[in-house]
């Protein structure tokens, strides 16, 4: 006989498949996450090496031509998926599709290890994931390719391993070692951030007292010195250090100061409120509904409640220490929410689960729509191969131009596409053509069809079925 949650990890199933791969599944993507394809697409194929990865055959900042935004390590990881699969566009599709997938099963490997002694809650695993699933966030930034899918693994992991050597005092060396190897990977993935579950220990303690506040700070201690042994280690490699130190020197201290994306350092906290209000609303609904139906005692899990809220706030909220603020740098905390916000309503929700009768005409339902919802994700998504979620101009010429330029790998561009970063890195992406503005030194030209009075002296038009570029090439 099938348990009564089954129909709610169906829901929870179809509703992961329906937010995340429908427009995972088709062609276009948001800049940032096209332009870390290009490079861990390039390491595949034999591009760059693993300390100076290289985006594109034109890219140079302060003088360096490798990519250095962030650390190697996601890019190294996404190549072998390049090199194992090939360079269709559905490899990164693939492979930011399996980090979700990762992702929702740490997530109840936490909640079981939370729950490790009270079957009853065990049951409830679904819950958590689908607090995370609904946040638009979460949905957009597996879309999209994001380093923090990756990063929000290895953190996630840490945080799991923190967990279970609270809980298991006799092997807490063990676990709290294994937690610092992940948050170094984890700050390999996308730096700083990724340091944050070095304070979980004293998170724990200051919620939990316990362990003692000697083996908290000795804990916190271990969790500090792996990664900063580890790295030190590294930079022993003399092309470790270079990179690295150029990673840190001139890319993230120098956007700290001068590449400010926000004028206010509380965006983070309203952007938090915000892709957190689907979460808000249900549970201020269900609180509602406990207290009308005098549900009482259903807050049993405080302290974890607590814990959890505060994990999800200590891997956000120092973002506003700077004014280097965008919402889905903040992607990885939103695990810990949905984990908070299920811990506070799932004994709440047991007791409604338990009063359900799985004969009667209103679950029959539910299971239907539960079911219904599924195949409809999984249609939807197999409906949605092949076509374009963004930039559907850009992409239909793009192709065509792409298919059009023969033996070549650098082009120039309009100065008036210099800017249209999806554009140029879309041409990188499919067709390993890099674009130069302002230089007119190249055999082909694209320009924007409003623009097309200033082509320069000496090329032709190559006549193409294009929306918004015109490509010409240099007369011979």
């Amino acid at each position: 006989m099938k348990s009564i949650h089954f129909p709610f990890h169906i829901l929870t199933i179809a509703l992961f498949i329906g937010l995340i791969v429908p427009v995972l599944i088709q062609d276009g993507m948001f800049m940032d996450g096209l332009l870390y394809t290009c490079v861990a697409k390039n390491a595949g194929n034999g591009i760059g090496t693993f300390w100076f990865p290289i985006s594109d055959a034109t890219w140079i900042i302060d003088g360096v031509k490798s990519f250095h935004e962030h650390p190697p390590l996601v890019f190294a990881i996404q190549s072998f998926f390049f090199k194992t699969l090939g360079n269709s566009m559905y490899v990164e599709r693939f492979y930011s599709f399996l980090t979700a997938c990762i992702t929702v099963l740490l997530i109840i490997f936490v909640w079981r290890e939370i729950f490790k002694e009270n079957k009853e809650m065990l049951k409830f695993s679904w819950l958590p994931v689908l607090f995370w699933v609904i946040v638009p966030l979460t949905h957009w930034t597996f879309q999209n390719n994001m380093q923090e899918n990756t990063m929000g693994i290895f953190s996630l992991s840490a945080v799991y391993f923190i967990l279970k050597g609270m809980k298991q005092q006799n092997r807490a060396f063990l676990y709290i070692s294994i937690s610092g190897i992940f948050i170094f990977l984890a700050s390999f993935s996308k730096g700083v951030p990724g340091l944050f579950p070095i304070g979980a220990v004293g998170l724990y303690w200051l919620v939990y007292k316990k362990p003692s506040f000697y083996k908290a700070a000795l804990y916190t201690v271990i969790l500090a010195i792996i990664p900063a042994v580890i790295y030190y280690l590294l930079i022993q490699n003399p092309d470790a250090k270079e990179a690295l130190s150029f990673y840190l020197n001139h890319r993230l201290l120098g956007r700290i100061e001068a590449a400010h994306t926000v004028s206010k350092r509380f965006h983070t906290i309203i952007g938090l409120v915000s892709h957190l209000l689907p979460v808000l609303i249900i549970a201020a609904i269900l609180l509602m509904v406990f207290k009308k139906k005098s549900i009482k005692n259903y807050f049993e899990q405080k302290k974890e409640f607590l814990f959890f809220i505060l994990i999800g706030l200590s891997a956000s909220l120092p973002l506003m220490l700077t004014l280097v603020q965008k919402d889905f740098y903040f992607s990885h905390s939103i695990p810990y929410f949905g984990i908070a916000f299920a811990l506070l309503l799932a004994p709440g929700i047991a007791l409604l689960v338990s009063k359900i009768d799985m004969e009667k005409k209103g679950f029959r339902i539910f299971k239907f729509v539960a079911y219904f919802l599924l195949v409809f994700a999984l249609s939807f998504s197999v409906y949605n191969i092949g076509g374009q979620s963004r930039n559907s101009k850009e992409l239909h010429d793009i192709h065509l131009i792409g298919s059009a330029i023969q033996g070549t790998e650098i082009i120039d561009i309009d100065q008036s596409i210099a800017e249209q970063w999806n554009t140029r890195y879309y041409l990188v992406r499919y067709y390993n053509l890099s674009s130069s503005s302002g230089t007119n030194n190249n055999d082909y030209l694209i320009i924007q069809k409003e623009n097309t009075t200033s082509v320069p002296n000496g090329y032709q038009k190559i006549n193409l079925d294009t929306e918004k570029y015109e490509l010409f090439e240099k007369i011979k």
